[in-house]
């Protein structure tokens, strides 16, 4: 089919023709509303004066499964369930740009060629993968952390050698501190000396008046002299000998300090090295072991995406079950899955969480089109999801079987009424393996 449907109300007749106006050279026609089985490419003016009813969602979902569909919003009026997460011109976006979106479903409709003939078979899952050896990528933490450790060793081993090659502190050099404790050690020593002096002058005056009372009581002829005060012997040092001597003592002290603490910290790191060495050579094994190839197991691979239905057995064509499931609920969904493929059934299901845009619309019409029936994961999150929506409405509309499993208990929205109306619901209850082998067993 050729040409362009715009459909838009009243009050968005202005922006309709602007748009018209604007894709010179297509035949565009304007209506207010939607036909039924409408084949052409359909602009949707969409506001709170829409034309659009609940009848017309189903034409609606046909033309985006075939890249027909393009829908202009001019307010934040919602839309049907089943259209909501669908790619949308914004409201007060220009008509240039709605011109352009049409321009190009029109002229690119997607898959439109291949959703209009006769459906290939749908894609299944890819089956189980093995075991493969993986090259991991190369990281280079390893390295700079490497490096950084080398730096920190050969900058110890430089501040040792400096330490080590330095001259001894002298006493000239003290601190004030030092200074201090000499000049307070010398004043003491120099007390203790001039005590000790004055102890021993008491005692030889003592000594003289104790012998001057003698010769007095017992006169002799002839009084001998007094005998000289005995010299300075050279051995008793003065009080500037042993000054000088205690700062001796003092710088020898000092030097001896300086000495044992150069040493500590030498000792000290030249440990830090050594250990920066083994932690570089534990970060070098562990970088060498990074680049070896491993084994990925298929748990820690991702999700197999579904092969080409080029790539299946002719056999396969029209035997596979679709599963439509809202991904808020893949935690239970999984399990089911793999029991119905453990009853040999094929089955096609999306793993990769699709959504509204134009690029999965062709394979899931085709994985409808092309599948036995359609398995519905019923829950409130499936009711409320517009793929899942979207989903049912195509399978409605290729006349498929679907088979309900309620995951937990929920009201049918009146959107669904019609279309699972036909249907019997199985309830998750007991054996899952039994509930659906009975569930399946007419399908």
């Amino acid at each position: 089919m050729s040409g362009v449907l715009i459909v838009a109300g009243v009050a968005d007749a202005d922006f309709a023709e602007e748009v018209r106006k604007t894709t010179r050279g297509l035949d565009i026609e304007i209506a207010r509303a939607l036909p039924a089985g409408e084949q052409r490419t359909v602009l949707l003016v969409w506001s709170a004066a829409q034309p659009a009813t609940v009848a017309d969602v189903p034409t609606l979902i046909e033309l985006w499964s075939q890249g027909r569909l393009v829908i202009s919003r001019r307010d934040d009026t919602p839309l049907p369930l089943g259209l909501g997460d669908l790619e949308t011109v914004p409201a007060g976006a220009p008509a240039r740009e709605t011109a352009f979106k049409l321009l190009h479903a029109t002229l690119a409709p997607g898959d439109a060629a291949e959703a209009s003939g006769s459906p290939p078979a749908p894609p299944l899952e890819a089956p189980t993968p093995e075991p493969v050896a993986v090259v991991r990528p190369k990281r280079r933490w390893p390295i700079v952390a490497a490096v950084a450790v080398l730096l920190l060793v050969v900058a110890g081993g430089l501040a040792s050698w400096m330490q080590l090659a330095a001259p001894l502190p002298m006493a000239k050099s003290a601190g004030p501190e030092e200074a201090a404790l000499r000049r307070i050690e010398a004043e003491t020593r120099m007390r203790e000396a001039l005590s000790q002096r004055e102890q021993r002058s008491g005692e030889e005056r003592d000594s003289r008046l104790v012998a001057e009372r003698a010769a007095r009581e017992q006169p002799r002829p002839t009084a001998a002299p007094p005998p000289p005060p005995p010299p300075l012997s050279s051995a008793q040092p003065t009080d500037d000998a042993r000054i000088a001597d205690l700062e001796r003592q003092i710088a020898a002290l000092s030097r001896e300090r300086a000495a044992g603490t150069s040493e500590g910290l030498s000792w000290v790191v030249w440990a830090a090295g050594a250990g920066g060495a083994a932690v570089t050579a534990i970060l070098l094994l562990l970088f060498q072991r990074q680049r070896r190839p491993s084994v990925v197991g298929i748990a820690s691979m991702p999700a197999a995406k579904p092969v080409p239905a080029a790539a299946l057995p002719p056999d396969a064509a029209g035997e596979s079950l679709f599963v439509s499931y809202a991904h808020h609920d893949r935690l239970l969904v999984d399990p089911l899955v793999h029991e119905i493929e453990g009853l040999g059934r094929a089955v096609w299901i999306d793993r990769t969480g699709m959504t509204g845009g134009p690029g999965w619309a062709g394979q899931i019409a085709r994985a409808i089109k092309g599948s036995r029936a359609v398995v519905l994961m019923a829950s409130p999150s499936a009711y409320a999801s517009d793929q899942v929506v979207r989903e049912l409405y195509l399978a409605m509309g290729s006349k498929k079987i679907i088979v309900p499993i309620e995951l937990e208990p929920a009201d049918l929205p009146d959107e669904l009424a019609y279309i699972l109306a036909p249907f019997q619901r199985h309830a998750l209850a007991g054996d899952p393996r039994t509930m659906l082998m009975r569930a399946l067993e007419k399908v």
